[in-house]
């Protein structure tokens, strides 16, 4: 058993944040939002405070088997509809929406506004059995459950970067909503029926937890019917899923966890409160994307010339439409097994980015990018239906908004928010690795602060951590099938 899945430093620790307030007007029509744009298609995207955050606990997983199960439960019926209509479904699980998109031809905007609404707000498994075409809901939810397992099983089994950023997020929010993990741990799926899927859509499928972005130009008759086709959503007020964030975390904690990845990789950073509309929050994505996002960020550079590694460097914050109140995160590629002199050069170019700030060259360079991409996501249709749907539920900006904050951010800006909302000094270190063994020196077993003890209350050794030039406080370590089972 694992000693991070009850870590001391996340339960019972957590104190209310605002977050976005439940929406009050229930039994009006789902919040539709059209963007106008000339195209010979129509985009649909449809979002749902229903993710992974709401899963209760010890069924995790349970958000993602629903939304997947919903188009499984419609069967042959459905597959003949969408390809008649010559489109897919796409479903998209986070820990605070599901997503789900469609685009069709103009002619067929409400054709397909229908088929989602009757696949999301009307499942098949209320109104077909196997006898009428549709798919039994044990059936569906058997081949979701597998699906499921796949992925994860190939998670565990690929080449790292996903595996080492939910294991981060598992133990950074350990204890909270998200940290109940899109797609769920191998050993709740099993705890999940069909009456669960039942229960689940009653109550977080709802029509004020809803809102669905158009992008395209449909008729104003067409919107009111998209709109209509929705309605069979249930008006019940929605329940936030209460975000909350971590307290400081007390000083450098490491996790070491044992994985078969071909090469070793670190994440560090911790949670923060920078909601979509938060000030700061650009600001702090441009620190983070002037230290390590790609090859021309600061740890890009340093890492370039050994191999190209420079382009496996990422950082950010969490996307709002996975967390509204997001972890920072820097990951790296390390080199050597047991090195972790790169752990150690990113700490120091987080810490001087936090005291000085970036240079004025250096920003003006990330804001071509950050400029560059907002204008990209313009041109694109989905983009602007997820956006609309998006800033519904989630209070984030539009783009105009977005490129007028980047366009007026200056070094002094930068420096001052990395101040407040980055500490390089109490933050969480994840290292991947397949030979666990290398990092033996980072900790003894003595006298050293208490560690957490394991779920089921057995002992666990503490450890006394060496200072390799990172400062650890606390070195825990697992395999990766502890930590996400």
């Amino acid at each position: 058993m694992s000693p991070v899945l009850l870590s001391a430093l996340a339960l019972g620790c957590w104190t209310r944040a605002p977050g976005p307030a439940p929406l009050a007007v229930a039994e009006g029509p789902v919040a539709t939002f059209e963007e106008r744009v000339p195209a010979n298609a129509i985009d649909l995207v449809l979002a749902v405070r229903a993710g992974s955050a709401h899963d209760p606990s010890g069924q995790e997983g349970l958000a993602w088997l629903t939304a997947h199960a919903l188009v499984q439960a419609g069967g042959a019926p459905l597959e003949a509809a969408l390809h008649r209509l010559g489109t897919t479904l796409s479903v998209e699980v986070g820990p605070e929406l599901v997503v789900f998109g469609l685009r069709c031809r103009v002619d067929d905007a409400v054709a397909c506004a229908e088929l989602l609404g009757a696949t999301v707000a009307a499942p098949a498994w209320d109104t077909q059995g196997p006898d009428a075409g549709g798919a039994d809901l044990s059936a569906a939810l058997e081949r979701v459950r597998a699906r499921a397992r796949s992925r994860l099983a190939e998670e565990a089994l690929g080449p790292g970067a996903a595996l080492a950023d939910r294991i981060f997020d598992r133990w950074t929010f350990e204890g909270h909503p998200y940290g109940r993990l899109p797609g769920g741990r191998s050993g709740a799926l099993d705890a999940i029926g069909p009456p669960d899927l039942v229960r689940f859509h009653q109550e977080h499928y709802l029509r004020p937890a809803t809102a669905l972005g158009v992008a395209g130009e449909p008729s104003a008759e067409a919107v009111v019917d998209i709109q209509a086709a929705l309605g069979g959503l249930a008006p019940r007020l929605y329940v936030d899923a209460t975000p909350r964030v971590l307290p400081v975390v007390q000083g450098r904690r490491l996790l070491v966890a044992s994985a078969p990845v071909s090469q070793d990789r670190a994440v560090l950073g911790h949670a923060t409160e920078l909601a979509p509309d938060h000030p700061d929050r650009l600001a702090v994505e441009a620190g983070l994307g002037i230290l390590a996002q790609g090859t021309d960020s600061r740890l890009g550079r340093i890492l370039g010339p050994e191999g190209g590694e420079g382009a496996l460097v990422s950082a950010g914050l969490d996307p709002a439409w996975m967390r509204v109140q997001p972890a920072a995160r820097v990951a790296l590629p390390l080199g050597a097994q047991g090195d972790l002199s790169r752990v150690a050069v990113a700490l120091a170019e987080l810490r001087r980015l936090v005291t000085e700030g970036p240079s004025a060259q250096e920003l003006d360079d990330w804001r071509a990018v950050a400029v560059g991409r907002i204008q990209a996501e313009v041109a694109a249709p989905q983009d602007r239906a997820r956006d609309a749907a998006f800033r519904h539920l989630l209070a984030a900006p539009d783009a105009s908004a977005r490129l007028a904050a980047v366009r007026a951010l200056d070094p002094a800006a930068v420096q001052a928010a990395l101040a407040r909302h980055l500490d390089p000094d109490h933050l969480r270190i994840v290292v991947l690795t397949a030979a666990p063994a290398r990092y033996e020196g980072l900790g003894v077993e003595g006298s050293g602060p208490p560690a957490v003890p394991p779920a089921d209350g057995a002992p666990w050794a503490s450890v006394a951590p060496a200072d390799y030039g990172i400062g650890v406080a606390a070195v825990l370590r697992a395999s990766s099938e502890e930590i996400l089972r």
